[in-house]
């Protein structure tokens, strides 16, 4: 059996858990969520830029993806995490490893609602309740932690609270934050917020203007004693520690941790120091997002129509990634958030992705390029690795092994966790894949 994860904050290292993707004949019964923008997967469709290493849900029901297939003609299969045995494989990835759990993303813009007449509008998101208890199960089951973060994208200043609480004492009052896999900090269940931004029209926090908005309210609810308290943890953006409003900065005080959301910030390293000031002026846990790389080429392109990526940050064989661990433990950080394990749609995922992607329609070369044919490369379908600059989105190309991210975060877990700076030079080598 894996070693326990640790049950407080301070001193692990968590990765946030998107868990949005479903596939048509699964439980859910939403057909392609976050793996395709319509009823049908393809090229044209897709809005994910790396395909998962499905051999690590060997065991596990996996959905036939359309016309795509791998170089070898095998039809190509994608997972829904709506199945429990998905879930469990993936936290068998990080068991293995060493990660040590996973922020469990909710949006509550999902989750049931006001109606305005004394009831409730019951929510929109089918699979959040079958996905939550795959992951609290399977973090039971691996000796994993978990934690809840509701997303407060787009949700109405005057929905924030109820709908927040209301579902937060549904999960207390039901026993699931009772967990022993679930995350504690000073004895209290930990809760993480994202929507923490100042001048922002999607996150209405600092509604009304003033010096007791929302965001403070909701912090004051979770501070309260008795049984619905919780280590509330509150994330906006990167640049929070200068932001010019004093209501704002007030508010910033206020929860017990902070995390500024770096992806998209290049490099991200330039705003740890002020983060980390603030935090450490204000008695405040801070907990630094690092993530491995950025890219939507597919999400855009299939969904908004744009003509590539709007962000582009490469990977760099996992170097991008190893210096944010670097520079955030020389500023003191004793634990961090990986964003994210599971999130294709904005290539950030450290879940492995193979390095065989199939393709929707294959060149005629494909099946001779891909048995060896002398003097020839792999090929790797256009929509799949390279952006208008014609870079590639990938590391495919320096053939690193499908597992390298998980081992590169469980790598800088042992040292956070140990209370140690994580090196400048990455200590371990990409070798062959380990054994599933």
């Amino acid at each position: 059996m894996a070693a326990a994860a640790p049950k407080s904050l301070v001193g692990s290292v968590i990765c946030g858990y998107q868990g949005w993707q479903c596939c048509p004949g699964d439980p859910a019964n939403s057909g392609w969520t976050h793996w395709a923008i319509s009823r049908e997967i393809t090229p044209s469709s897709v809005n994910f830029d790396f395909w998962p290493d499905m051999s690590y849900f060997d065991g596990c029901p996996q959905y036939p993806a359309g016309q795509f297939k791998y170089p070898n003609g095998k039809q190509a299969t994608l997972y829904s995490p709506v199945d429990a045995l998905s879930v469990n494989a993936q936290f068998r990835m990080m068991a293995k490893h060493g990660i040590d759990g996973v922020a469990l993303q909710c949006f509550a813009g999902g989750l049931d609602k006001p109606d305005g007449g004394g009831g409730w509008t019951p929510g929109r998101d089918k699979r959040f309740a079958l996905v939550l208890a795959n992951v609290k199960a399977a973090a039971e089951a691996n000796n994993r932690v978990w934690c809840m973060e509701y997303d407060l994208s787009g949700v109405p200043a005057e929905n924030i609270i109820p709908v927040v609480t209301r579902h937060w004492t549904f999960l207390v009052d039901s026993g699931i934050t009772s967990s022993p896999a679930y995350l504690r900090q000073n004895g209290l269940p930990v809760l993480l917020v994202f929507g923490y931004f100042a001048n922002a029209k999607s996150h209405a926090v600092e509604y009304p203007a003033g010096p007791n908005p929302i965001g403070s309210q909701l912090v004051d609810w979770f501070h309260r004693d008795g049984k619905y308290k919780a280590f509330f943890v509150a994330s906006g953006q990167w640049s929070f520690p200068a932001v010019n409003d004093p209501d704002y900065i007030a508010m910033m005080k206020k929860p017990d941790g902070l995390q500024g959301w770096e992806a998209g910030n290049n490099p991200p390293w330039n705003s740890y120091a002020a983060q980390a000031k603030f935090c450490r002026e204000n008695h405040q846990v801070w907990l630094p997002e690092i993530f491995p790389g950025f890219h939507w080429f597919n999400l855009m392109a299939n969904t908004h129509k744009d003509k590539g990526a709007k962000v582009f940050i490469d990977r760099d064989g996992g170097r991008f990634l190893w210096r944010q661990f670097h520079e955030a433990s020389l500023l003191g950080a004793q634990t961090a958030f990986v964003g994210m394990f599971d999130e294709f749609d904005e290539g950030t995922a450290i879940q492995p992705a193979t390095t065989t992607p199939p393709s929707g329609q294959p060149p005629a070369a494909w099946h001779d390029v891909a048995q060896g044919t002398p003097g020839e490369a792999p090929l790797t379908p256009p929509w799949w690795s390279v952006n208008p600059n014609g870079a590639q989105f990938d590391d495919f190309g320096q053939a690193l092994p499908t597992d390298w991210y998980l081992r590169l975060t469980g790598c800088a877990t042992s040292y956070i966790a140990a209370g140690k700076p994580v090196p400048e030079a990455i200590p371990i080598q990409p070798s062959a894949a380990t054994s599933r």
